[in-house]
């Protein structure tokens, strides 16, 4: 096309690679052109041009030529470049006579190196798929179960895969290639009639045949192959798929078998579905429930099978898709073992089953059931999320009454109760009152409970309140339902309370907006929390008055210290007179003529 398009004689094709240069295509004479490339195979670099146009990013074009070995007198060459940016070669054109060589021609030529780089990507790339799939089809020929084989129109074998080769006895490919077709046979004469039905029809298609292995021993196999004709038209070769089926023809035997044990053991099994607590079913994925005993229609609140039969297969669970999911799984893993699912009954109600089903085949061909068995753990599930959530509620009771004992002071204590409740017990409608004066004054109230009722006035101790009544007694009152006596207390939205004495120091009250909402496990806790609120309280009481009373001590030590203080300067001034007399009288003493029993001396001493 390029020669064809410039009208030179010569137009190459070179690829240009470290220290040689090659052609891949060319079209004109092999005569003088070696210099840029002509000839077959590898190419001299001395005087490439091929070379020095790779070094451009457009076309380089040398009009004239100097007469000289190359043959040539004009050359045009365009960059070969990958997508990825790298110039592997050139195309090229050449010719005997020195020519002009326009831009609009130069752009063509560049175009076409376009068109040339992006075939030669295309057919790298096809080769590379033919070499993969090659690759593929080899890897799936040795790792298939079945025996794949080729054979010659007379029968002699050419190939066959490992499979093959280990389904007739022999170690390897090359072993079983070795031995006559005939032997292959269980009967011999059986193998010319194979050849002649696969000739006459085309091929076969599962057809099963008695085959002998190497040992001795026979196995059934199931042939399906195919005729491979040359150019002429003439059978080429037989290729050809052998799948031993000796263990699925004993299966299918025992399985037949089972069918018949099966149904000599249906009457008695369904006497006993009938006496269990449990709900069993049999259903199909198109038809759903085909059969249920009497504890599964009851469980799903029907009169009986036939009004569970026209109910629609999805409508017995909670969430539709989720029986297309256990069918998914079923009929991937072959049964259900103890799946938690969320039925519905007839009414709209839900309750929470255990299935486990697994897949039977049924007496008609190709029929597949799901028998299986449903245990309603609704009040199982009710009482496990019961004890969950005392669980969970007692250790966060214990690590949130560590709060309490970093309390320092009474005032304190309230808001940290109130917020305890609500964190650990889940109960937001919360209020403290602490004893002052005679009467019990709110010290808390819960933003929760301030909507339900705005006022908290103060109790009197000894009213006919309920509040009173609890901190007198100093035993928990509870009033499950308010409603009764809501023109008496007006509770707001209240329906329920319970009151909890802390000791002497006051009461806590918890409402709910639910008739019954405070269950007994709940107010333990809260009768639990209510005491050591009250030890907190006291400590909290004995600390101020040891406070109070090493105020006072300390107080008395400082009067005393004063005291001390002016009474040792009282005392200290007459002395010093006394003391300067003394010595004085002494002096005296000793300069005087007294008679030596005189007791002036000693007296004066002694002062």
């Amino acid at each position: 096309m390029a020669a064809a398009l410039f009208e030179v004689p010569i137009a190459l094709i070179n690829f240009v690679g470290e220290g040689r240069e090659w052609r891949k295509s060319a079209v004109g004479t092999d005569a003088g052109a070696g210099g840029a490339g002509a000839g077959s195979g590898e190419q001299g670099l001395r005087q490439s041009f091929c070379r020095e146009a790779i070094q451009s990013s457009g076309t380089t074009v040398i009009e004239d030529i100097a007469q000289g070995e190359l043959g040539v007198r004009f050359y045009a060459g365009a960059p070969l470049e990958t997508p990825g940016g790298y110039r592997i070669g050139t195309l090229c054109v050449l010719g005997e006579a020195p020519r002009t060589f326009s831009e609009e021609e130069a752009r063509r030529l560049e175009d076409l190196a376009e068109v040339a780089m992006s075939e030669l990507e295309r057919r790298q790339e096809t080769k590379k798929r033919i070499r993969k799939k090659e690759r593929r089809l080899q890897s799936i020929a040795e790792n298939v179960s079945e025996g794949i084989y080729r054979s010659t129109p007379g029968g002699d074998l050419v190939e066959a895969n490992q499979a093959f080769a280990e389904m007739f006895g022999c170690d390897s490919t090359e072993e079983v290639l070795e031995v006559d077709p005939s032997e292959l046979y269980a009967d011999p004469a059986e193998r010319e009639e194979v050849l002649e039905r696969t000739d006459r029809q085309g091929g076969l298609s599962g057809e099963e045949v008695e085959f002998r292995r190497a040992d001795g021993s026979t196995f059934t196999g199931r042939v399906t192959d195919t005729v491979i004709r040359d150019e002429d038209g003439e059978v080429a070769y037989y290729d050809g798929v052998i799948t031993d089926v000796t263990q699925w023809r004993r299966r299918e035997e025992k399985l037949k078998e089972s069918r018949r044990e099966l149904r000599r053991e249906k009457r008695r099994i369904q006497a006993i579905t009938e006496n269990v607590s449990d709900g069993i079913y049999r259903s199909t994925e198109e038809e759903g429930i085909v059969y249920a005993n009497q504890a599964f229609t009851e469980m799903f609140g029907y009169r009986g099978l036939q009004e569970l039969k026209g109910a629609e297969a999805g409508a017995l669970y909670a969430d539709p898709a989720r029986r297309e999911e256990l069918i998914e799984k079923e009929m991937e893993e072959g049964r259900l073992d103890q799946e938690e699912v969320r039925f519905c009954r007839k009414d709209g109600s839900t309750f929470v089953g255990l299935l486990s089903s697994q897949q039977v085949e049924g007496e008609e061909e190709g029929k597949t059931y799901f028998d299986g068995a449903i245990t309603d753990i609704t009040e199982r599930k009710r009482h496990e999320e019961k004890l969950g959530r005392r669980r969970r509620h007692i250790e966060a009771l214990y690590e949130a009454t560590g709060r309490l004992l970093r309390a320092e002071t009474r005032s304190e204590v309230p808001a940290l109760l109130a917020g305890i409740i609500d964190e650990a017990l889940g109960h937001p409608v919360v209020g403290v009152r602490l004893a002052e004066g005679g009467g019990l004054k709110p010290a808390h109230v819960s933003p929760a409970a301030r909507d339900y009722m705005p006022e908290r006035p103060s109790y009197d101790v000894e009213g006919g309140t309920l509040a009173a009544k609890a901190y007198r007694t100093g035993e928990t009152q509870v009033y499950g339902d308010l409603s009764a006596k809501a023109e008496e207390l007006n509770p707001g939205g209240i329906r329920g309370t319970v009151y909890v004495p802390i000791g002497a120091h006051g009461l806590i009250s918890v409402g709910t907006a639910e008739v019954g909402g405070i269950d007994a496990f709940d107010r333990r806790l809260l009768e639990v929390l209510g005491a050591y609120a009250a030890l907190v309280l006291d400590q909290l009481a004995r600390e101020e008055e040891l406070i109070e009373a090493k105020e006072e001590a300390e107080k008395a030590s400082r009067l005393k210290s004063a005291f001390l203080a002016n009474m040792s300067h009282e005392i200290r001034t007459p002395l010093t007179s006394v003391i300067g007399f003394a010595e004085a009288i002494s002096a005296q003493a000793e300069e005087l003529d007294l008679p030596g029993e005189s007791p002036l001396p000693r007296h004066a001493e002694l002062i």
